[in-house]
C-alpha cells in the first residue's frame, strides 16, 4: 500500500485552475462507478462549486480520482456557519484504501480553519454508499447522525438548514433523506453493497443502512461534522505517530511490528531463564 501511496499524490484547485481537459477526464471516471452520470449534469454541478481536490498519478499526471468542494454560508441562531460541502466523490478502484485523498481534505479544512478563526465551521456531507459515510464516522466523534448517538437537535437543524439552501424541496424531514427521484445518480451495483456479515460486524455499516435503507435507489444521507480546533490540533497526532512507525519500521504491517514485538519479549524471557539455570549450577 505504501508503494501505491507513493505513485498518486492530491490536491486543492479552484474552480479556474481545472480545465476542460481535467473536467472530461473526471467524469470518465465517475461514470465507472455511477448510473445516470450524464456529462452536462455532471458540469453545471461541478460550476456551483469552488474547487476540487484532484488526486493524480505522479508519473504523469492523470487524474484517477476526486473530491468536489462547496462553501455554504448561513446564518444560523444568530450566529454565522460556513459548510464546506463535499460534492461528487470517486477514486479509482486501484487506489481504494489509500489515505491521499483524506489528507488533502485535512489540509484544505486547516487552511479554512485558519481563514475563519471564530465562525461556526462544520463539514456537510451527503451519502448514498457507506464507504462515504464512514469517511466521517471513523474519523470524527462529533458528528450526526451518529450510530450510538439518535438525539442530536443542535446538528439535526444544522443538517435541514443546509440542506434546504442547497437542494430546495429534495430534504425530507420525516426521514431525513435527501430524495433526487428515479433519474438521479446511483452506485454501480458492485461498488460498495452491503451484506448481512457486514452488518453483523460493523455497526456504522449496520446503522447507515437503517437510516438510509433505499441508498441503492440513489437516495443521499446528509451528513454534519464540526471542524473545530481541538479536532484539527489532535487529528494529525495519530498520524504523525503512524509516519514516526513507519520511518522506524519501513512499510511492515502491525501483525509484523507485533509478532516482531513477541519474539523479541519471547528471546528476553528465555535469556532470563537461561540467566538463571546458570546461577543455580554455580
Amino acid at each position: 500500500m505504501k508503494e501505491k501511496q507513493s505513485v498518486i499524490k492530491a490536491d486543492f484547485y479552484p474552480l479556474e485552475k481545472i480545465t476542460y481537459e481535467d473536467i472530461k477526464v473526471m467524469h470518465d471516471v465517475f461514470v465507472k462507478y455511477y448510473y445516470n452520470a450524464d456529462y452536462q449534469t455532471f458540469v453545471q454541478d461541478l460550476k456551483k462549486k469552488i474547487g476540487a481536490i484532484l488526486v493524480k498519478k505522479i508519473d504523469d499526471d492523470t487524474i484517477v480520482g476526486f473530491s468536489t468542494i462547496g462553501i455554504i454560508e448561513k446564518e444560523i441562531n444568530k450566529k454565522r456557519c460556513l459548510g464546506m460541502f463535499s460534492g461528487d466523490t470517486v477514486i479509482e478502484k486501484e487506489y481504494w484504501g489509500l489515505p491521499n485523498l483524506q489528507t488533502a481534505f485535512l489540509r484544505f479544512m486547516i487552511k479554512t480553519r485558519i481563514k475563519y478563526p471564530l465562525t461556526n465551521l462544520y463539514w456537510f456531507l451527503i451519502s448514498k454508499g457507506y464507504k462515504t459515510y464512514l469517511l466521517m464516522a471513523n474519523n470524527w466523534d462529533s458528528y450526526y447522525p451518529k450510530y450510538d448517538k439518535t438525539e442530536d437537535e443542535k446538528r439535526k437543524s444544522i443538517v435541514k438548514t443546509f440542506s434546504n439552501h442547497l437542494f430546495e424541496g429534495v430534504y425530507d424531514e420525516k426521514t431525513g433523506l435527501l430524495k433526487f427521484g428515479d433519474n438521479y445518480q446511483k452506485l454501480k451495483e458492485d461498488i460498495a453493497e452491503i451484506t448481512e456479515e457486514m452488518k453483523e460486524k460493523y455497526p456504522k455499516i449496520s446503522f447507515f443502512e437503517q437510516v438510509n435503507p433505499t441508498w441503492r435507489e440513489g437516495t443521499e444521507l446528509p451528513c454534519l461534522a464540526d471542524i473545530s480546533w481541538s479536532f484539527l490540533l489532535w487529528r494529525p497526532i495519530p498520524f504523525a505517530c503512524r509516519k514516526l512507525r513507519n520511518k522506524i519500521f519501513g512499510s511492515r504491517s502491525r501483525e509484523q511490528i507485533r509478532k516482531m514485538r513477541q519474539d523479541k519479549e519471547a528471546a528476553e524471557i528465555h535469556d532470563g531463564l537461561s540467566l538463571h539455570k546458570k546461577k543455580q549450577l554455580i
